[in-house]
């Protein structure tokens, strides 16, 4: 991938953001559960705007590192949009969750994972965007009657999960729960992935139900590309958020 110029990021978040918009449209027709979840986009928004100040990197995980992942990423440019490839390797010696299946829109109820969405969040003050599959928890201080919810893929002690995604360019900001603003112009990417060790993680919601309901029994939350697991700070608090190498933005077409 070649050296370039920082890249303008001229299309960030308008005044009116995705979320928003969301959380009108929830807050006019959804149901109970929507307008509660809808209730709380509107708090976080207030509350919360995460500017181009955004997210320090990642720290080592949880007390005692968490779990130990390998990732590797490369990010080139397709017409109109950034390739990422990607691979994460589990060397842990036990078993691993990779919160890879991020919903086209965050949602409460059993998520339909789309690849090509990830979070893209600014990483700090030098014009440095991160773009992650993983999980956030509520803001401080902004409580949520129910959570978002993501799937995970279980990966085996020297598993692997490898993924190809198209991420539209240019960038527009996405966080659960927040409104973001991104850095413009945009000078480093960042890939990363989060992943938590499955006996970490507390039991997860069963399938087609909100994330308030009641767990499901063990090992009952389905297969393949994986279980169901809340936005909420007790699954953020375990998980490791593993990045590749910052890169420049490549050039695109």
């Amino acid at each position: 991938m070649g050296v370039t110029s920082p890249v303008p990021n001229r299309h960030r978040s308008p005044g009116r953001t995705a979320a928003d918009r969301v959380a009108v449209r929830l807050l006019a027709t959804g149901s109970a559960a929507d307008r509660l979840v809808a209730a709380g986009l509107v708090v976080a928004g207030l509350a919360a705007l995460v500017a181009c100040g955004g997210d320090p990197a990642p720290d080592a995980g949880p007390p005692g590192g968490g779990a130990d992942a390998r990732l590797t990423a490369t990010i080139t440019a397709a017409p109109g949009a950034l390739l990422i490839e990607y691979t994460l390797t589990n060397r842990d010696s036990q078993e691993i969750i990779a919160f890879t299946g991020l919903p086209a829109r965050d949602t409460h109820l059993d998520p339909a994972p789309d690849p090509d969405t990830v979070y893209i969040t600014p990483r700090d003050r030098d014009g440095t965007v991160e773009l992650a599959k993983r999980v956030f928890a509520p803001p401080d201080g902004v409580g949520v009657a129910v959570d978002y919810v993501v799937r995970g893929t279980r990966v085996a002690p020297g598993g692997q999960v490898t993924e190809r995604l198209q991420v539209p360019w240019p960038l527009t900001g996405r966080r659960p729960y927040q409104r973001v603003r991104l850095p413009d112009p945009v000078r480093r990417l960042v890939f990363c992935v989060g992943a938590a060790r499955s006996a970490d993680l507390p039991p997860a919601p069963s399938a087609g139900s909100p994330s308030g309901s009641p767990p499901a029994p063990a090992g009952s939350a389905g297969t393949d590309p994986g279980l169901i697991h809340p936005q909420r700070a007790s699954v953020a608090r375990v998980q490791r958020v593993i990045c590749a190498a910052p890169v420049d933005p490549p050039a695109l077409p």
